[in-house]
């Protein structure tokens, strides 16, 4: 199955395959396994997909939804498609519902991949985005910058290669989220917030604190990338294919409102090569 769905994505050249989480939300809030097959098929489509692979958990929407207009006139368009007949009047209503939105932030590609879908979901007139990063309570570039120092002066040669990676990550992630903050942030088409905290327990608390707040979750997969704000977060992980942050916040025990969509961006192509993929879109 696995083979079609990446065959069928190679051919059309999609940038993005969505596909569902193998669990169900029931009746009662409790998620329960329903085909076993597709937790192995979304393994699947995530190893050999050609382009950025989005699972999603699908759950009730709870409070992330409101009925006030993103655009200004939702009134005066109400006041006359309900002279125009019940059936403007119903499509009306429907586009006055507005999803409450909100893009979670560590750093890494996968979260600028989920960022990048952010801004797109953004242009939807019945949408209210919000990007949330986290950052560490003690982010110094002043210390960062003595501590490379310190770094590469260090025999150990893995230990550099890793430096080097993080600062590659670092400086990529300052690139993208200053476009989009040019793009999307400064125009107001996006709600942009920081949270400083000092550990993963910190971030556990602070994405607690969202439960019942929005109707979607946006994060990237992540994981491969250690970082303080995340540490401890994926020690009781069930499923890695939703990452640390994703299984965290699909999990019923952790909150059972909002669906939340996990993204794991492309790494590269069968020639080696880098494909492209939502941030490479958005950044053009």
């Amino acid at each position: 199955m696995h083979e079609d769905v990446c065959n069928g994505a190679e051919d059309i050249r999609a940038c993005l395959v969505l596909v569902p989480f193998h669990k169900e939300q029931r009746y009662d809030g409790r998620m329960l396994c329903r085909k076993d097959g597709r937790r192995h098929m979304n393994l699947k489509v995530l190893q050999h997909a050609p382009c950025t692979v989005g699972i999603l958990v699908d759950r009730r929407m709870g409070g992330g939804v409101s009925n006030s207009m993103k655009s200004n006139g939702g009134s005066m368009r109400a006041a006359r498609d309900a002279d125009a007949g019940p059936q403007a009047a119903a499509a009306t209503a429907d586009a006055q519902v507005l999803h409450h939105v909100v893009a979670i932030f560590f750093g890494g590609p996968d979260d600028r991949e989920a960022v990048a879908y952010a801004g797109r979901l953004a242009m939807h007139p019945s949408v209210n985005m919000t990007v949330i990063r986290f950052l560490h309570a003690s982010d110094n570039r002043m210390n960062s910058s003595s501590s490379r120092v310190r770094t590469e002066s260090s025999s150990n040669t893995s230990e550099v290669a890793m430096m080097f990676d993080e600062d590659r990550d670092a400086e990529e992630d300052e690139e993208f989220m200053a476009n989009f903050h040019n793009r999307f942030v400064a125009s107001g088409i996006v709600t942009y917030l920081e949270k400083y905290v000092g550990n993963g327990p910190e971030s556990v608390t602070a994405l607690s604190v969202m439960a019942g707040m929005y109707s979607l979750f946006i994060v990237g997969k992540g994981g491969d990338r250690k970082m303080p704000t995340t540490a401890g977060i994926g020690d009781w992980e069930e499923c890695s294919e939703l990452g640390p942050v994703g299984d965290l916040l699909a999990s019923e025990d952790f909150m059972d409102t909002g669906s939340v969509l996990v993204l794991q961006q492309h790494r590269l192509s069968k020639t080696g090569q880098k494909s492209k993929g939502l941030e490479d879109e958005f950044l053009q």
